[in-house]
Order: structure tokens, then sequence, then C-alpha cells
């Protein structure tokens, strides 16, 4: 499985900003939709995943919003679809890291039973250098007549904010703090550690994520390229 860390990408493009608390995300309507694409390093896409926002409210606790995710091969043909979970809560982004995943861990498991257990990934709405942030996994399991076939566990950790930077995308312009993790994908027969930077909006999401492997090459990477406003 590949490294992806950005796949929850760009929600709202002008106006989110570094110091902006939870109740700023308000702006964030039903009926936008966005998809980020997996690229390989020689940058030939390998996926997309597509979200759209069905709801957005207010909680007692803070704001939530509820995605619709759709994970598509290189060919087009859809993977998976789910919706999930975006809240709020005192200046923290709390997301599952189901929207993590790779669109290359679902190839070949359309008849199978898919199981996906996915802790929450935390992201500051005021984030500043040198803040270190909780570590996260998720396990995606395959199987077929109550037997596993397949069982995936990716740990992200070590993560922390480094430096400030102005990223272009396909969508536009966006200054964006930079994050580094180290990330450990593990199944019975492998372990496989690489490290990444993420391309993080305050307030909104990872716009571009990079992996690289031991020696620092990179071996992919994801981006936003595309949104639709409401």
């Amino acid at each position: 499985m590949k490294y992806l860390f950005f796949t929850l990408s760009l929600l709202y493009l002008n106006t989110l900003v570094f110091s902006q608390p939870c109740k700023q995300a308000t702006m964030l309507q039903p009926g936008l939709k966005w998809e980020v694409t997996d690229y390989n390093k020689r940058g030939k896409a390998q996926g997309k995943n597509h979200f759209e926002i069905l709801e957005a409210g207010q909680q007692e606790d803070g704001y939530f919003w509820k995605i619709a995710l759709e994970v598509f091969d290189k060919k087009g043909n859809s993977l998976t679809a789910s919706t999930t979970e975006i809240r709020c809560k005192d200046g923290v982004l709390n997301m599952s890291m189901e929207q993590f995943t790779s669109p290359e861990t679902y190839e070949g498991l359309e008849d199978m039973d898919v199981e996906v257990d996915a802790s929450e990934i935390q992201y500051p709405t005021k984030a500043q250098v040198g803040t270190t942030l909780p570590d996260a996994r998720v396990t995606v399991k395959a199987g077929s007549g109550g037997m596993t076939l397949m069982n995936i566990e990716t740990i992200v950790e070590e993560r922390k904010i480094v430096d400030e930077e102005n990223i272009e995308t396909e969508v536009g312009n966006f200054d964006c703090v930079v994050l580094e993790q180290k990330t450990t994908v593990k199944n019975k027969i492998l372990t496989i550690e690489s490290t990444g930077k993420e391309w993080f909006l305050p307030g909104f999401g990872v716009i571009r994520s990079e992996s690289y492997n031991k020696r620092g090459k990179l071996t992919g990477y994801t981006e936003i390229t595309s949104l639709e406003r409401p």
C-alpha cells in the first residue's frame, strides 16, 4: 500500500487562515465537492478519492461535517464508497483515518467483505511551527466466507509541524504549514517504513502529501485536483 495522506483536501479556498477557530469553518456548505489524485513517483495517476459534503452543523461540543467518500482506481472504476465525518472541537479538526487509505489498497477487493478500523487523526486550526501532533492508525481487513485474506495496518507517528510554505496546485495557491511524519505499513509478511510530508491548510485539511523511502527517494504523492462549490 502506498502512502497517502492528503486525501482530505481543500474545503474552502480563500477565507481559512491560521488563527481561525472552529466556528469559522461553518462556511463549509453541503454540496461542496472535491477530489484528490494519487500519483506514483513519475507523476502518473494511480487513483482518485472523491469527496462531497452532505451535511454540516453545530453540536454541543463543536461542529461537524458529514462527508461522502468514494475511491476510484486508475481506470476510473469505483472501488468503495462510504460516509465519514469531520469534527472540530476546541480548535482541533478530528478526521477518521479511513479517509487516508490509498486507492491501491482496495484493488481486487470488490467481491470481498471489507472491514476498516480507523482511529482519528488530528489537525489544529491554529498551527505553529514546532507543534507535535498525536499518532494515528488504520487497519483494513478483507475476507470471504469468514476467512481473513488480507490485513493491512498503517501507523502514522512522529508528526511535527516544521515549516510554513506557499504551495501551488491546479485549484490555486495556498499558504500552508508543512508537517513531517513517519509511516509504517505492515501485514503478516512485510513491514514497510517511510517518511512523509504534508502541506496542511489550518482550519481545513491537507492539500498535498509526499512519501519517501528509507533512502529519501520520492515514492509517490497526492494532491487536490478539482473543486466544485455549491
